[in-house]
């Protein structure tokens, strides 16, 4: 699937015009925000190399999906807080985690009984339940596929240069009381499961991802998966999000819609990523951009990716 991402500049007689073009959309953007625009196109441009190269590969290099894929067991951990006592509540993540559980279940290969939800749990609970997943002692998550969802308030500490997650008893003064970005990326790396996805549809969700993954060519999806995963998708990148995400929706769409027996998240991500970024509206004056890459120091093995597989 080719992109295609212009920027046009028009001189008017009294002031600049930027707009920016994508696959027939036009967007007016502010002269006074061009480097914002161009740091956008970087980040959009260095998140669909990997989705790119997957869709141009030769074809006849695939194997035939009869012949795949030797895998193992798929869980499903779904983190939903929309009820705070120190924020502002939210409407929708609970929603869109029994919209994702329900299409998990009805369309791909997990199991009922391998899906959990969290419904605005404390930071206790979500500590509890990464450590039981990270325990040596759980051995079905061994070499299994694991897709961990987040959708609720998320921050971001510029003195630490370090994102975090908001749990139900989060206090914005107190810093202990929040998720970090950095625990996470422990908790997967400890995670012996061979492939792991995490979504995060929040705020300051891209503060996660450190650097992008040089490109590795993997002609067989068998290939792909056996390698270890790291994966992270995020609705938006250093920005805050709406509470009605887009995202989310688009999301729950392209899983719901999708034909292909094995879908990769790097696929996914390239399917969603164009409509999320058109369609999402500016929060706090900014772009929201979407973002997909690996999450550095945790395990990630190069070429690897997350399978979604049809039933």
């Amino acid at each position: 699937m080719s992109r295609r991402i212009i920027i046009l500049f028009h001189l008017m007689t009294i002031s600049f015009k930027i707009f920016c073009q994508i696959e027939g959309e036009s967007i007016e953007i502010p002269l006074s925000e061009l480097k914002e625009v161009y740091e956008m196109v970087q980040v959009y441009k260095d998140s669909l190399k990997q989705c790119e190269l997957m869709q141009n590969e030769d074809k006849s290099s695939l194997l035939e999906s009869s012949s795949l894929m030797n895998v193992d067991e798929f869980y499903a951990l779904l983190i939903a807080v929309e009820d705070y006592k120190n924020l502002s509540n939210l409407k929708n993540p609970i929603d869109d985690a029994n919209r994702l559980k329900e299409i998990l279940i009805n369309d791909y290969t997990f199991k009922s009984d391998h899906i959990e939800i969290l419904e605005n749990p404390v930071k206790e609970g979500i500590s509890n339940i990464l450590d039981w997943y990270s325990s040596d002692q759980n051995k079905d998550i061994i070499n299994s596929n694991l897709l961990i969802f987040y959708a609720g308030h998320g921050g971001y500490d510029e003195r630490l240069n370090d994102g975090y997650w908001c749990p139900s008893d989060g206090d914005p003064d107190k810093y202990s009381t929040m998720l970090r970005n950095s625990s996470i990326r422990e908790y997967i790396k400890l995670i012996q499961a061979r492939n792991i996805l995490l979504i995060s549809d929040a705020c300051w969700a891209g503060s996660l991802m450190r650097s992008t993954e040089d490109l590795v060519k993997i002609n067989k999806y068998q290939d792909i998966y056996n390698l270890s995963s790291r994966k992270y998708m995020s609705s938006g990148v250093m920005s805050e999000v709406p509470d009605k995400s887009t995202f989310m929706n688009q999301l729950v769409l392209a899983l719901k819609e999708n034909k292909d027996k094995y879908l990769s998240a790097s696929k996914l991500f390239s399917i969603i990523s164009e409509d999320v970024l058109i369609q999402t509206p500016r929060t706090s004056g900014k772009n929201v951009i979407p973002q997909c890459s690996y999450i550095g120091n945790s395990g990630h093995e190069k070429g690897g990716d997350f399978f979604f597989i049809k039933k």
